[in-house]
């Protein structure tokens, strides 16, 4: 049996000789050519000759055509003849996106051999890890998997254009956050929402809150915009978080229901508030004892088949690194750091990670500071965002200091920490 690595990969010549006759007969087309689709090198000589011919703002004939392209190109690609036979083979050019469908998915099939065909050889590669193989087929396999919209914005023109549209769809929304919204007012207008390939520290001392502050974005992201939320959770029981964004949204004293010490009312607003939980596209993950590494290989499957567009990550210094037992503390969280940077940018997702901050602030009694970063000055270079929650002692006031906003301005975000109900909700203001 023959070996299918031996095969010709996909490919269809009469789609792209179509798709070229196309662009030659309305030159608009030219802007939506991507070399890649040809398999043909005479294919795709001619369609880097359109692309080039396209930038001088003049049509585009064969003659024009032929002036954008070396003689020994023309030569390699059949000569002016066979170039001319793409608009006779092509009455109109209204065939277009039937050809364009038929390139994309010839060039996603041959992405793909290519993918199991350098896996096979890593496989027979004894020195490579197995897991090692595994990440980089997934990291492959999620590249294929990105769409053609995605792959354009490569292109300086694309980027450009995409940031007008920002800008327009900024003033036609003046005042509303851009961003992933929390739910907390103060803090989207600080931020002004929080961007994919965001990665926001959120960092505090034991028992401040942070969990719960955590928990209640989650609850306001995945409930009520109904947008797909995943939480790793390395500290917790997925069951306790649960409990207690669930008594949190009733506005139940969470000690009371743990001793059964609820009223009728009580229970209905806990059952109803578990329905809304059950309803929503909110993943909760146990990860104790997970690396980065493993938490960015369950990320790239969640992002994929759930659409999850925020993950948080409960909390950081619990997370593996990897590394060998050799290495310190700082390079350990280093290592961290950096790969929960990637697993936002590699996802196109904010990620919020909860840290812990030493004691110094709590001894010297002062607010918190970026140098308080328990472990690593690493944590702070990564992070787009960095908050740090301070509580004031005499009330329920809790101060989110937004220390670092790569994107914006710093400042301080005023909270109400309404403890036994692990509830955080703006501040009023006077």
């Amino acid at each position: 049996m023959k070996n299918p690595t031996e095969k010709i990969p996909p490919y269809n010549s009469d789609a792209e000789q179509g798709v070229l006759g196309c662009a030659l007969l309305n030159n608009e087309l030219i802007d939506r050519l991507d070399p890649e689709w040809f398999y043909d090198g005479r294919h795709r000589h001619l369609a880097e000759g359109l692309i080039i011919a396209r930038t001088n703002e003049r049509p585009v004939d064969l003659r024009v055509l032929s002036e954008c392209i070396s003689p020994i190109t023309v030569k390699e690609c059949g000569g002016m003849d066979y170039i001319s036979d793409h608009l006779d083979k092509t009455p109109s050019a209204v065939n277009f996106p039937f050809y364009e469908e038929i390139l994309e998915g010839n060039l996603t099939r041959r992405k793909i051999l290519t993918c199991y065909t350098l896996a096979i050889d890593k496989i027979y590669t004894e020195e490579i890890p197995s897991e090692e193989i595994a990440e980089w087929m997934e990291i492959e396999v999620l590249k294929i998997r990105r769409s053609k919209s995605e792959r354009e914005t490569a292109t300086a023109m694309a980027l450009v254009h995409e940031c007008i549209d920002g800008f327009e769809d900024a003033a036609r929304n003046r005042g509303k956050p851009r961003g992933l919204q929390t739910g907390f007012i103060d803090l989207d207008a600080i931020t002004n929402g929080l961007k994919p390939c965001e990665l926001f520290i959120l960092a505090a001392r034991p028992g401040v809150g942070k969990t719960s502050f955590a928990m209640n974005v989650a609850e306001n992201v995945a409930i009520d915009r109904e947008i797909p939320v995943a939480v790793f959770t390395l500290e917790m029981s997925p069951l306790s978080l649960v409990n207690r964004m669930m008594c949190s949204r009733a506005r139940v004293n969470s000690h009371d229901a743990a001793r059964g010490e609820l009223d009728e009312r009580d229970c209905a607003r806990l059952i109803g508030a578990g329905s809304q939980i059950a309803r929503s596209p909110l993943h909760v993950i146990p990860a104790a004892g997970w690396s980065v590494q493993q938490i960015r290989q369950h990320a790239r499957r969640i992002v994929s088949e759930s659409g999850v567009r925020l993950i948080i990550v409960d909390y950081l210094q619990l997370v593996g690194s990897g590394k060998s037992e050799r290495a310190n503390l700082n390079e350990h969280i280093s290592a961290v750091s950096m790969g929960l940077k990637k697993i936002a940018c590699e996802n196109n997702v904010v990620v919020i990670a909860l840290s812990q901050l030493s004691r110094d602030s709590a001894k010297e009694n002062r607010k918190p500071q970026l140098s308080d970063l328990r472990d690593s000055g690493a944590i702070e270079q990564d992070a787009d965002i960095v908050g740090l929650m301070h509580p004031h002692s005499d009330s329920h006031a809790v101060e989110l200091i937004i220390a670092k906003n790569r994107s914006g301005p710093s400042g301080p975000v005023h909270l109400t920490f309404l403890k036994p109900l692990t509830r955080f909700e703006s501040q009023a203001r006077v």
